[in-house]
């Protein structure tokens, strides 16, 4: 597991791909941002996320702001899987 310079955003090879997520939050900082890209706010988003906080939810959307250009990478992946491959349970990548 690699911590990230945000205190509750971390990244773990071959775990949600690597993305970055939230800490116990079972959420990555893509799909939070997909939301709110949806039109959830944050009370929503939240809401969705046993172990999600506010203050997490929050620094995720700090995060995208300081990782614009690797987030929507992962937003894209999410969105558009890779020949062969889908989005399974949790966005995770995985071969068809």
């Amino acid at each position: 597991m690699v911590k990230t310079e945000y205190q509750h955003v971390i990244k773990e090879k071959g775990y949600r791909s690597g993305m970055a997520r939230i800490e116990g939050a079972g959420v990555t900082v893509a799909g939070i941002i997909i939301m709110r890209n949806a039109g959830d706010d944050l009370d929503a988003i939240v809401a969705a996320y046993p172990g999600l906080t506010k203050e997490k939810a929050q620094e995720a959307l700090a995060y995208y702001g300081d990782h614009e250009t690797e987030i929507d990478r992962d937003i894209y992946t999410l969105t558009n899987p890779p020949k062969g491959y889908s989005v399974g349970k949790y966005g995770i990548l995985q071969k068809k």
